[in-house]
């Protein structure tokens, strides 16, 4: 008995081409996300001189595809754990809060919005100035 198989490298080229759209969608998709996230949190953050909301980046990472939405000033973290008095400019969880109301109601993550409770890791980066 013997079997004859055509088209295998073209199955190969269609498969790696899927890979390379899917890859690309994910990227456009963690883009979008954090960048909706970032547009509401910068009506959120504080604002005294202008520094710390200008220090917001946002990072795509390739492999795997991931994003890290940050502001980068050493003082980022105190400003966004200490709750501040109502009538101050800005609030307190300024990234924190739009990243879980995002997350809660985007049809990407809807696999996340289950009862179980979540998990966001926040990495603060203190900068030692020398």
């Amino acid at each position: 008995m013997s079997v004859a198989a055509f088209g295998v490298s073209e199955v190969g080229v269609n498969l790696r081409n899927l890979q390379n759209r899917s890859v690309a969608g994910m990227r456009r998709g963690v883009r979008r996300f954090l960048d909706t996230v970032g547009e509401q949190s910068q009506v959120q953050v504080p604002r005294i001189t202008g520094a710390l909301a200008r220090s917001m980046r946002i990072r795509i990472q390739e492999n795997p595809v991931s994003g890290i939405i940050s502001y980068d000033m050493p003082y980022a973290g105190i400003v966004h754990e200490i709750p501040r008095p109502p009538e101050s400019n800005g609030k307190w969880k300024y990234l924190e809060d739009p990243f879980m109301k995002e997350l809660r109601s985007s049809r990407a993550w809807s696999p996340l919005r289950s009862s179980q409770p979540s998990t966001v890791v926040a990495h603060d980066r203190h900068v030692r100035r020398g």
